[in-house]
């Protein structure tokens, strides 16, 4: 075929592929609307059918209810007479004409009945020889409630639903006396079923009704086709005293049924096929479009996140460097000589530094929980001592106040129990902390019991200001207090929650609130805490310290302090002045690897980020050199401003020992020196 004849059929065959499109689309539409035909059918057939149930409902519960004072009254005056029986009686007809009969059965015999008229053959029935009603009326007897029976032929003929109620004498002080008899209703079907409107066929709907007897689906055909409760009819229950019966329906003329716009599609669909194609072109090419915006926006945020990250990491780096210097001056300038004003001055110091670290904290806890880089341990731990040690941390700020604190243990609670002691311990902190923050008066309690599945409920309650109800939702929410006052009354960043939701649903646990203003506050923090796999009892022991009695066994260090924050050298030097070690500094990473070739130092205390060489590199040429040489590694802890969970791994990954975070304390210091100085002991692999 040549080119002439492939441009002259292009037309025919775009126009045929035109054509197929508009054909394929012009079919699923209309199947489309046959299948919303088809809903609204069912939609429409379950509104018509509830509101029969709904009616039929009515109608029974009405007819129960206009017969509640007669049985009342039977039930405080068992020697009823007929005069007041049929005065009772005949005011309940006046209102329900599809009530047939009211009768009353003393010994469960038929004796009172209204009207009389039409029923005589009923009279002096014995319901305990009538084979037909007597299981109902035992069963309404055995169950002592309204019983409803039915449909069932009458004595004096025609179909009636029975609803037979058991009457019990009232004794004068209230209580239930014996059995006196029975109370029967009579409504006749007929009637009741045209005052609800339940009818065989109605409108464009059949109708179908089972439950004899009150059975349910169990129970034998009412009226209407059985087929009707085998296929995809609407089955809706009818809700009796004592059972129920069912309701099915379905449309005339089935269910599939098609549309009767269906060939108004096909018309529009041929009309604009061509408009569909191009907008769905055009669509298409928007949804391209779209995507492409998407996986943009995607990346920006991903470098957001990763530009966040590094802003928090350099920031806490750049906070926590003269923080460290900070705090340890403080500390140390604490256990000079000082005058009551100077004391003041510097425990203010301390204070504000201590805060400004706590809120730093927060901050990265909150970002490493976002980012999903925060991992859980899971150790054996004694969480009665947790508990006590972290109540104890508060005792001086109760004291203080004047409130009350303490704490208790239920029967039955666990000693050695496995989950991550510090992050629970880090979410008592901040419950037991702001229940005595917010409490000026009366008591604050922290009470630990045990759930079913190794479950650990702490509840920690105070008599403090309490939270409205419409405050309580967003008190868990990031920056956010139940009142913008507290901030300047208390302070604080408003993580704190925040976290402590976060940390227990990491957990597998869950924070409920009970609060109400002016009364206080209970927050109860319930998490799964598995016994300890030693099988410890629940009695709380004194366990030892984890670090060694280093009093003993030490030698005499000595020291490289690697820094290049000249304060952070005068700090770590006055920390171990009293001590015997021997300390020498280097200023960069480069130094400190020349330094570790030329000597063997006992243990290496390593900045992270230097300039020259930073911590990481000098740290990999230290153990690659010892490797070399085939030399056993000395002690290198990582003593620096990173505080992020990825980077603490990296600095572990490079070949430190440990990893500690400034500002660091003094005591926090010399444990690990003590540690590495005690005979035989070696700092493990970890970080702190």
């Amino acid at each position: 075929m040549n080119e002439h004849d492939t441009s002259k059929w292009q037309p025919f065959m775009a126009g045929w592929a035109v054509f197929v499109l508009v054909s394929v689309l012009t079919i699923l539409m209309s199947l489309q609307e046959d299948n919303r035909h088809q809903q609204a059918l069912r939609a429409d057939t379950i509104r018509s059918l509830s509101v029969v149930r709904a009616r039929l409902e009515a109608e029974i519960n009405h007819n129960f209810h206009l017969t509640r004072g007669l049985l009342a009254y039977v039930a405080i005056h068992p020697d009823i007479d007929q005069a007041t029986f049929h005065g009772i009686a005949s005011e309940i007809l006046r209102y329900r004409h599809d009530i047939r009969n009211i009768g009353l059965a003393p010994g469960n015999v038929l004796q009172f009945i209204h009207p009389v008229e039409g029923n005589e053959k009923a009279l002096g029935l014995d319901y305990s020889k009538n084979a037909q009603q007597w299981p109902a009326v035992s069963h309404s007897i055995d169950q002592r409630r309204t019983v409803v029976a039915g449909p069932v032929d009458l004595v004096q003929e025609g179909k009636a639903f029975i609803s037979r109620t058991p009457i019990f004498v009232t004794k004068p002080d209230g209580e239930k006396g014996g059995y006196w008899g029975m109370a029967s209703i009579v409504i006749n079907m007929q009637g009741l079923f045209a005052r609800a409107g339940v009818v065989e066929n109605d409108g464009d709907l059949r109708i179908a009704m089972r439950g004899v007897d009150g059975k349910g689906a169990q129970g034998g055909m009412i009226f209407g086709s059985p087929g009707l409760f085998d296929g995809e009819s609407v089955v809706q229950d009818v809700q009796l005293p004592d059972g129920s019966w069912q309701l099915a329906a379905a449309p005339l003329k089935g269910w599939l049924q098609p549309s009767p716009n269906r060939y108004w599609w096909w018309g529009l669909g041929e009309t604009l096929a061509l408009l569909l194609g191009l907008l769905m072109w055009r669509w298409l090419l928007q949804k391209n479009s779209f995507q492409i915006q998407l996986q943009q926006a995607l990346h920006h945020a991903q470098l957001a996140s990763k530009a966040k990250s590094e802003f928090l990491s350099t920031m806490s780096h750049e906070i926590r460097t003269p923080l460290n210097a900070m705090l340890g001056m403080g500390e140390l300038l604490s256990d000079t000589q000082l005058t009551d004003t100077q004391a003041w001055f510097v425990k203010t110091l301390n204070r504000a530094g201590n805060s400004l670290l706590s809120i730093l904290n927060d901050i990265l806890d909150l970002s490493k929980i976002e980012a999903g880089c925060l991992q859980l341990e899971e150790r054996e731990f004694d969480l009665q001592r947790l508990v006590s040690e972290t109540v104890e941390l508060f005792t001086y700020n109760a004291m203080d106040k004047g409130i009350g604190l303490s704490h208790n243990f239920a029967i039955g609670t666990p000693s050695w129990v496995r989950g991550d002691a510090t992050r629970l311990r880090q979410v008592l902190l901040n419950l037991i902390g702001n229940a005595v923050k917010f409490t000026q008066q009366g008591e604050v309690e922290v009470l630990v019991t045990v759930e079913a599945g190794h479950r650990v409920a702490i509840a920690v309650r105070d008599t403090g200001t309490g939270i409205p109800k419409e405050k309580q939702r967003e008190i868990f929410q990031s920056f956010t207090q139940s009142d913008n006052s507290i901030t300047r009354q208390y302070g604080g960043t408003g993580l704190g929650l925040t976290i402590s939701q976060r940390l227990v649903d990491l957990m597998d646990g869950s924070i409920n609130l009970v609060s109400e203003p002016g009364r206080g506050s209970t927050f109860t923090v319930t998490v799964p805490l598995p016994l300890a796999g030693d099988g410890r009892d629940g009695l709380l022991t004194q366990e030892p310290d984890a670090t060694p009695d280093v009093e003993q066994s030490l030698t005499i260090l000595d020291i490289l302090l690697v820094d290049d924050s000249e304060d952070n050298r005068l700090l770590i030097k006055a920390f171990l002045r009293k001590s015997d070690h021997r300390l020498e500094m280097a200023v960069n990473g480069s130094e400190a690897v020349g330094m570790c070739q030329a000597k063997r130092y006992g243990l290496v205390l390593m900045d992270i980020q230097m300039p020259v060489m930073d911590g990481y590199e000098a740290t990999k040429r230290i153990r690659a050199w010892e490797v070399a040489n085939g030399l056993p590694p000395m002690d290198i802890v990582a003593l620096t401003a990173h505080a992020m969970a990825d980077e603490s791994a990296a600095i572990l990954t490079a070949g430190c020992n440990q990893h500690l975070t400034k500002p660091i304390r003094r005591e926090q210091l010399m444990s690990v020196i003590n540690l590495a100085a005690a005979h035989g002991g070696r700092l493990n692999n970890g970080g702190q």
